[in-house]
């Protein structure tokens, strides 16, 4: 049976964060209408549901809570608090890895004992960022963004989550893991969500992100080695020869809060058609390329989306 759960506040003020009254509803789908099974008096506003293990798990206030379905309401197996004290933002659950993205303390992965039913932090982010949304890019990758408008994607150093050994007085012995940062990215605009998708059946999937403007891009993977140092080196040529209208530099733009890296920038590349012809061969032969290679090449990754 499809149930849906939906996080209700009474009277909620945002600064500071409280609410006279918080709740999980649990609908039943009847006929096509929503009917209420129950409603689960929290302690927190709730900002974030997703299923897990064929359980409710919940972002209740600055706490990630386990939910099992009862018949007259949820019933809390487990608990645990992250952070200090920020509000959870996004929860997501990979097996028994659970990413929680909050307000000022960044991205956490807890692991889920599911002897003990209860929650560990296993693997956690050195900079306090003020996360707004989130995509599970793989068990050990996720993807970002905060309010400042920045785009990261944060990996967990390999074997860290299961090299967590639980102790006798039932936490887990944290074997310091922090996040790897793989890539990062000024986008200008606060992105309000992510997912990782492909926008036509068949094509390549990308973390397609959308801003609080309403506008749409997508971070495409490079797969080869090829691709990376074309694209990279292209990017640089381009930004010698290419027009500055307001003569600033693109990648201090794109590195306003923290250096850009691991990100080729689309808009750069696009220059490349206003290019002399000249400038444009230039550029091909210090590639090893030519210039229908190079123009080739571009045309298939604008076009490997749609």
């Amino acid at each position: 049976e499809v149930l849906l759960a939906v996080g209700k506040s009474t009277g909620l003020q945002f600064a500071p964060m409280k609410a006279t009254g918080n709740a999980i509803d649990v609908y039943r789908i009847v006929d096509n209408r929503l009917s209420l099974l129950h409603s689960t008096p929290v302690d927190g506003v709730v900002a974030a549901l997703t299923q897990c293990q064929g359980r409710l798990l919940a972002g209740v206030g600055g706490k990630v809570a386990l939910f099992d379905m009862g018949k007259k309401q949820l019933l809390r197996k487990s608990q645990v608090q992250v952070g200090g004290g920020g509000m959870v933002k996004t929860v997501a659950a990979a097996g028994e890895r659970i990413f929680v993205g909050t307000i000022g303390d960044s991205v956490k992965v807890l692991k889920l004992d599911l002897s003990s039913m209860k929650m560990f932090v296993v693997c956690d982010d050195v900079m306090p960022r003020n996360i707004v949304s989130t995509a599970v890019l793989d068990v050990n990758t996720i993807a970002a963004s905060d309010r400042f408008g920045n785009i990261v994607v944060l990996r967990c150093p390999k074997n860290s989550v299961e090299e967590a050994v639980a102790q006798e007085s039932g936490t887990y012995n944290k074997t310091g893991a922090s996040f790897e940062t793989a890539a990062h990215y000024y986008v200008g605009e606060v992105v309000v969500g992510m997912r990782r998708a492909a926008l036509v059946q068949g094509g390549s999937e990308a973390i397609i992100y959308a801003t609080v403007t309403g506008r749409l891009g997508a971070l495409l993977p490079l797969k080869t080695k090829d691709d990376i140092s074309l694209f990279v080196g292209l990017q640089k040529k381009i930004r010698e020869k290419g027009r500055r209208f307001v003569n600033r530099d693109p990648v201090v733009y794109r590195s306003m809060y923290a250096p850009v890296s691991h990100v080729v920038d689309s808009e750069i590349l696009k220059g490349w058609g206003s290019l002399k012809l000249e400038d444009q061969k230039e550029i091909a032969e210090d590639l090893d390329h030519t210039v229908m290679s190079v123009q080739k090449k571009l045309e298939n990754m604008f076009s490997e989306l749609l």
